[in-house]
């Protein structure tokens, strides 16, 4: 795993989310749909990148419904931002504000130096919108694993 530890990688983590983020933005669901396949669904072998080994096949087979209806994220015709919050797997704990509680009972099964971002859809100005979670950052491009607390074990 590369190196992630400087401000600057992170605020570059960071724009490279809201990069990918933003054509979500969209009310083209057909295209929008296709997006989501090709940048936001993780690789088979990206569940073994973020899951710990004991953990890799349930997450699999958890998200193949998930990934089955063809998912992607929504934002409101008056939600044009995007703002973006990241923190390290073993840090989710401290980020309650920012990541939904259900991660809480999940770190165990998350490997420790994987980026989690989650974001939320608003109208500029605003700090409440429409609220996403999962999006892991690995290395080069990004897989989205929403909600992971629902496809796992609770500790």
């Amino acid at each position: 795993m590369s190196e992630v530890n400087s401000i600057s990688n992170y605020l570059e983590i960071k724009n490279q989310a809201k990069g990918l983020l933003i054509p979500f933005l969209g009310n083209e669901q057909e295209r929008l749909s296709e997006l989501a396949q090709m940048y936001l669904r993780p690789k088979l072998e990206d569940y073994a990148r973020v899951f710990v080994p004991e953990v890799v096949e349930i997450v699999t087979k958890g998200y193949e419904p998930f990934w089955a209806e063809s998912p992607f994220p929504k934002a409101d015709s008056n939600q044009t931002e995007v703002l973006v919050h990241f923190a390290h797997a073993e840090k989710l704990k401290y980020s309650e504000e920012f990541f939904p509680g259900g991660y809480q009972n999940i770190i165990p099964y998350l490997l420790p130096d994987r980026i989690w971002l989650s974001w939320k859809y608003v109208t500029p100005g605003e700090i409440t919108g429409t609220a996403y979670d999962g999006l892991v950052w690995l290395d080069n491009r990004f897989a989205w694993f929403p909600k992971p607390w629902k496809v796992l074990p609770e500790n």
